[in-house]
């Protein structure tokens, strides 16, 4: 088969990896296609996945909408020349018009149940609209999966964390604490939000006392916080966050990459998600905050329990017990593609643990 993978964030390169290179090694025939943006480049570099770039996008409304036509354009052109029997994205919105357009198959992943409107418009042109079984609003051409997005990366048969990285050198007599804080510049952002600049201080300077902060940030840090910035090479985010004690922060993935590695975590953000709300309801793996009020008060409190870290290891043995590996599934998913769509064949638990 031929597939073209679509890649428009940073964390698509972690959803799509591992699948890409069990597909690559099943001798199908793979092209990606990636969005100029954040370490995009950078991390398909050090997975040695060869890429098309299609630019970068703008900020202003005629950029933004400039720039849909060039990739709109982009993906047509490669449509037409690299032939795919099948497109495949997270969100994927301009792969399922190219694919309509050129009669040819879609599959594309959500699991932000707030993003309705990218949701409305991508389910109705896909093959497949693929989400986690804990996302809850119906669309057409909905199917699901019982996990996690980030169990496509993070999940023990393709991760090993690095239990002894000495780049994250600190003091053992404190707790590491991770932060991090996003750019709000996404289209699901508008109108949401978490700590502003005040907030962030004062949460770092009450944190200080009892941890090793480090900061992750897409956008600009108050100068009084630069010197906590993380400053490694981004694949070393997730062995900081296997290491650490304590996330807090306003990236729903990243608190849920946190969840699946065992790791307690402090989401912080007006917008709530599915995936998370299950994380903290089923697991206790993550608290949910709709704002800063409580927070620092949540985040002492846990910092101060001897304990934590060993009951969160029982809550993530029964998470990764209950949870399929969701690579497995999509290579699975992908090579039985019409068979899947009409009903002949399921995908079982149990070929899962092959």
């Amino acid at each position: 088969m031929r597939i073209l993978v679509d890649i428009g964030h940073p964390a698509h390169v972690h959803y799509f990896k591992n699948f890409i290179h069990v597909m690559k090694a099943h001798n199908h025939k793979i092209l990606v296609l990636a969005r100029d943006r954040g370490p995009i480049k950078q991390l398909l570099d050090s997975e040695d996945i060869q890429y098309v770039c299609r630019g970068k996008g703008g900020k202003s409304l005629w950029r933004k909408a400039l720039y849909s036509v060039k990739a709109l354009a982009i993906t047509s052109y490669y449509t037409i020349f690299f032939r795919p029997d099948v497109l495949m994205g997270h969100g994927l919105i301009y792969g399922v018009v190219v694919a309509k357009i050129f009669g040819k198959k879609s599959i594309a992943t959500s699991d932000s149940d707030h993003a309705v409107k990218m949701a409305k418009f991508v389910s109705k042109l896909s093959y497949i609209f693929l989400n986690p079984s804990c996302y809850l609003p119906k669309y057409p051409n909905q199917h699901k999966f019982d996990s996690y997005m980030e169990l496509l990366y993070l999940h023990p048969d393709f991760y090993t964390p690095k239990k002894n990285n000495g780049s994250f050198a600190y003091s053992e007599d404190k707790k590491l604490c991770l932060l991090r804080f996003v750019s709000w510049d996404a289209y699901h952002d508008k109108g949401e939000g978490g700590f502003s600049r005040n907030e962030k201080i004062d949460l770092v300077k009450k944190l200080s006392e009892y941890c090793h902060v480090i900061i992750s940030s897409e956008g600009e840090l108050p100068e009084e916080l630069k010197r906590f910035e993380f400053k490694n090479h981004p694949n070393e985010i997730h062995d900081l966050l296997y290491a650490c004690d304590l996330f807090i922060g306003e990236s729903a993935t990243m608190a849920s990459e946190c969840a699946v590695l065992g790791t307690p975590a402090i989401y912080v953000n007006s917008l709530q998600v599915g995936y998370l709300n299950e994380e903290d309801e089923n697991y206790s793996l993550v608290y949910n905050f709709r704002n800063s009020y409580g927070v620092i008060e949540k985040a002492l409190e846990l910092v101060k329990d001897e304990e934590l870290k060993e009951n969160c290891k029982l809550n993530h043995q029964r998470l990764m017990r209950e949870k399929i590996s969701p690579t497995p599934f999509f290579v699975w998913l992908v090579e039985h593609l019409e068979d899947f769509k009409s009903g002949r064949v399921k995908y079982s638990k149990a070929q899962n643990n092959k």
